[in-house]
C-alpha cells in the first residue's frame, strides 16, 4: 500500500511539473507574440491612429510609420531657398496688419512681449527613394505666422466686409493644409525626443509665461527653423541649436535622426519629427539644464525611464495629458516605437487598455 501511495505521489508531482511547464511555455509564447506582433497603425495625411488613440498629426513625408523601426538611418534633409519672400494673398494681406496688432496687444496684456523673428516657410517637398527629403522654403516672419497659423479659429475679416466675423478655418477648410497655397505662413519646426545614454527621456511642461499653449506637455525639444543672415537655417542645425538652448548640451550630427515630416492638423504647421540619442548620461543632461541662465520656457519636466517592463507608465501620458501640439504627442509615440523595436504590440495593447479605463483622450 505504501509503495502504491509513493508511486501515486510521484505521478502527481510529475503531472504538476508538466502542467506548470505547459503553462510557462504558453505564457512565454503569449509574451513573445505581444513583443513581436506588429501594432496596427493607421498613418496618413489626416493623422495617426493606434489602439483608439487619434493624434491629429498627418504624415506627409518620411519613414512610413509601420516601417519606422526597420529604417534606423532615418531621413536626410536638404533645403533649397525660393528667393521670394512669402506674401499673403491680397484678400488676406489687407486685414493682416490689424489682426497682428490685436494679437500683440493681447500678448502684452498677459505680460508677454513678442519679437518678429525671421522664420522659414515650407512651400513644398519631395521624398526620394533613398530617404532624402528635399524641402523648398522661403522667408517669412513670426507675426505673419502668429496671425495665420496660430489664429485659425478667430475672426480675421472685420465687420462690414463680405466675410464679416469669418475665421480662416471656416472660410478655407481643408485647403489650409495645402502647403502650396498662400493662406498661411507655415513656419517649419523641428520636434524631437531626447534619449540619454542610460535610457531616460524628458517630457517638459510649458510654463505659464510662454505665449503659445502655456501649461501643456511637449516633446523634449521643439522650435522653429530660423532664417539667418546667410539664408535658411539647415533643419539639423536648428535641432542642435534648440537642444543647446533648452537643455544646455551639444549633440553630434550622428546622434540626431529625422523620422518624418508631417502637418499639425490643429494649426497647419509643418513639423520635422526627430529622435536624438545623446551619449550623455541622465545626470549630465540635468546638470547642464540647471546651469542654464534662461529656463523660462519650461515650468518643470518629467524624467522618464525607458523600460518595456513599465509600458503602462510610458503610455499613460499619451492618453491622459493635455499636449501642446499633436506633433509633440506624435514625437513621443514614435520614440517609443523606435526605442522598443519588438514591443509595438505591447504599446498598442497598453493604449487600448488605458483608453478603455479612461475614455477621455486629451490632446
Amino acid at each position: 500500500m505504501n509503495d502504491n501511495n509513493a508511486h501515486l505521489s510521484s505521478m502527481l508531482r510529475t503531472y504538476k511539473i508538466k502542467v506548470l511547464n505547459m503553462e510557462l511555455r504558453d505564457f512565454i509564447q503569449q509574451l513573445k507574440h505581444q513583443m513581436t506582433s506588429p501594432a496596427i497603425v493607421m498613418a496618413d495625411a489626416q493623422g495617426l491612429r493606434l489602439g483608439g488613440l487619434d493624434i491629429k498629426f498627418g504624415i506627409v513625408g518620411g519613414v512610413k510609420f509601420r516601417h519606422l523601426v526597420s529604417n534606423m538611418q532615418g531621413l536626410r534633409v536638404h533645403v533649397k531657398e525660393d528667393m521670394n519672400k512669402f506674401q499673403l494673398e491680397p484678400e488676406l494681406s489687407k486685414h493682416f496688419a490689424c489682426v497682428a496688432r490685436r494679437l500683440r496687444k493681447s500678448a502684452l496684456r498677459h505680460g508677454r512681449k513678442l519679437n518678429n523673428g525671421k522664420l522659414v516657410r515650407l512651400m513644398k517637398f519631395t521624398l526620394t527613394k533613398r530617404h532624402t527629403l528635399k524641402l523648398r522654403v522661403q522667408r517669412t516672419d513670426y507675426f505673419t505666422f502668429m496671425a495665420t497659423n496660430l489664429n485659425l479659429k478667430e475672426a480675421i475679416w472685420p465687420v462690414g466686409t463680405d466675410h464679416e466675423n469669418v475665421s480662416l478655418a471656416k472660410h478655407y477648410g481643408d485647403a489650409l493644409f495645402n502647403l502650396n497655397k498662400p493662406y498661411m505662413a507655415n513656419a517649419l519646426n523641428v520636434i524631437a525626443m531626447l534619449v540619454t545614454a542610460d535610457g531616460f527621456t524628458f517630457l517638459p511642461r510649458r510654463s505659464s509665461a510662454v505665449y503659445e499653449r502655456p501649461n501643456t506637455l511637449q516633446a523634449s525639444v521643439g522650435g522653429s527653423v530660423c532664417y539667418k543672415k546667410d539664408g535658411p537655417e539647415p533643419p539639423l542645425e536648428a535641432l542642435k541649436r534648440e537642444i543647446l538652448e533648452e537643455w544646455g548640451i551639444e549633440v553630434a550630427d550622428s546622434e540626431c535622426r529625422f523620422l518624418a515630416l508631417g502637418i499639425n492638423r490643429h494649426t497647419g504647421e509643418p513639423d520635422l519629427i526627430a529622435i536624438v540619442k545623446t551619449g550623455k548620461m541622465l545626470v549630465d543632461v540635468i546638470g547642464s539644464y540647471v546651469r542654464l541662465d534662461d529656463t523660462f520656457e519650461f515650468a518643470n519636466y518629467r524624467t522618464i525611464p525607458l523600460s518595456i517592463d513599465r509600458i503602462d507608465d510610458l503610455v499613460l501620458p499619451l492618453v491622459s495629458e493635455m499636449w501642446s501640439q499633436p506633433s509633440d504627442q506624435a514625437a513621443y509615440l514614435m520614440m517609443l516605437f523606435a526605442q522598443f523595436p519588438n514591443g509595438s504590440g505591447r504599446i498598442e495593447s497598453s493604449i487600448k487598455k488605458l483608453i478603455s479605463s479612461s475614455p477621455s483622450q486629451r490632446c
